[in-house]
Parts: C-alpha cells; sequence; structure tokens
C-alpha cells in the first residue's frame, strides 16, 4: 500500500513537472494550460522506456549525458529516444479528447 500511494505521489509530481515543462516551451502562461492530470493520463498510455526516458528527463532533471550513464547507453542514442518519447507524448495529449492541442507555427510549441 505504501508503495502504490509513493508511486502515485510521483506519478502526479512528474504529470505537474511536464505539465509546466510543455507550458514553458510553448510560451504558454502559468495559467494552468496544460493540466497535469492529462498529462498523467498520457504519460501512462506511453511504454515503459519512454516514460522512464521522461521522467529521468523531467522530474530528476537529468541531461540527456546523465540519463545515458544511469542506462548505459550511448548518449546519441539517448537523445534520439528523448525526442522521440517527447513527440509520442505530444501526440497523446493530442489524442485526448479533453484537451485540445495543436501546434503553434508562431511558438513551434504546444497550446491548449
Amino acid at each position: 500500500m505504501a508503495n502504490h500511494r509513493r508511486r502515485a505521489r510521483t506519478q502526479a509530481g512528474l504529470a505537474t513537472a511536464l505539465a509546466n515543462e510543455l507550458a514553458c516551451a510553448s510560451g504558454e502562461d502559468d495559467d494552468g494550460s496544460v493540466d497535469a492530470a492529462l498529462v498523467r493520463d498520457a504519460l501512462g498510455r506511453l511504454n515503459d522506456r519512454d516514460r522512464e526516458l521522461l521522467t529521468l528527463d523531467a522530474w530528476e532533471d537529468l541531461t540527456p549525458a546523465e540519463i545515458a550513464v544511469v542506462l548505459r547507453r550511448p548518449a546519441g542514442v539517448v537523445r534520439v529516444q528523448l525526442h522521440r518519447a517527447r513527440n509520442r507524448l505530444r501526440d497523446e495529449l493530442g489524442a485526448d479528447p479533453g484537451m485540445a492541442v495543436r501546434a503553434s507555427t508562431s511558438t513551434g510549441g504546444i497550446r491548449s
């Protein structure tokens, strides 16, 4: 039970961190434009590898080179995998019917 509660708390924190990162990357204000619950749900639909990469990136605030050391993979491979994981997360957010996400041509980011 304690492990389950810790995991839920960690996922909630990760979802909030990712939502903030997406909002900052899109140039949106900190007005809750990206809902943390939607990010958490989208993150849950990703495969384990993508979730691990995004967790190490956003939650642990590791660089791709540091992630490569942790995962014992070449840094170039990690950069590509992290890029693809971010794109899959964006796709999942766009596929969520509760959130209208569109790529912004002016900012190059995600808007809700």
